[in-house]
């Protein structure tokens, strides 16, 4: 991919930081603090992820993490 080459080196920081906290997350309460967090990211207000949407996506992110917790809710 070419053009990821453009980007800066850290472009995808906050990407990655928002899935360590999620991996971290034992609730959808700790899942919604933590992508709170990452939309007022500084670095989420850039031109290629404002405008290109070239990001995480939190609605994706909050739909898995809704079965996974579905899943453990329900308990074996």
């Amino acid at each position: 991919m070419p053009f990821l080459s453009a980007l800066q080196s850290d472009y995808f920081a906050p990407d990655r930081d928002l899935i360590l906290n999620a991996s971290r997350a034992r609730s959808m309460r700790e899942l919604d603090e933590d992508i709170r967090d990452y939309m007022q990211d500084s670095r989420n207000h850039r031109w290629w992820r404002m405008r290109a949407h070239v990001r995480l996506s939190t609605q994706r992110l909050r739909g898995l993490a809704r079965r996974y917790f579905a899943e453990e809710d329900a308990g074996p």
